[in-house]
Order: structure tokens, then C-alpha cells, then sequence
């Protein structure tokens, strides 16, 4: 990210593909009734990192036996 300010829009934005990916939790406070749902999408987030982390690995030829 550069030092220069970001638009309005492009805060936005940024702030929003966070807040899915899970690691921004601002509106937790607000929303209660959904935290279900936010929690099953940073699981989901998490299998799927671990997924890549292992496809990785089979690809580097260093898969645990």
C-alpha cells in the first residue's frame, strides 16, 4: 500500500475484501445475527490456505508420507 490517501472508494473497497477474507472484523458489533456466517467463510478461507499450502508442498516434491 503506498503513503499516499486513498480514495474513498478504493478504502472501501480494500476494507470490504478484507472484511471477506475475515481478518477485518469492524461490523462484528453491529451484525450479530450473522457471525455464523462469517465464521463458516473464515473456515472456509482457512481449508482452502491449507489446500494451496499442501498442493505447494506435492509440488515441491517434499509431501509428508
Amino acid at each position: 500500500m503506498t503513503s499516499k490517501m486513498l480514495h474513498r472508494r478504493q478504502l472501501k473497497k480494500l476494507e470490504h475484501r478484507q472484511y471477506r477474507q475475515g481478518s477485518l472484523r469492524i461490523r462484528d458489533s453491529k451484525k450479530k445475527g450473522n457471525s455464523q456466517v462469517r465464521k463458516a467463510v473464515r473456515t472456509k478461507v482457512i481449508i482452502i490456505q491449507k489446500l494451496n499450502l499442501m498442493l505447494e508442498k506435492e509440488r515441491l516434491g517434499l509431501k509428508e508420507q
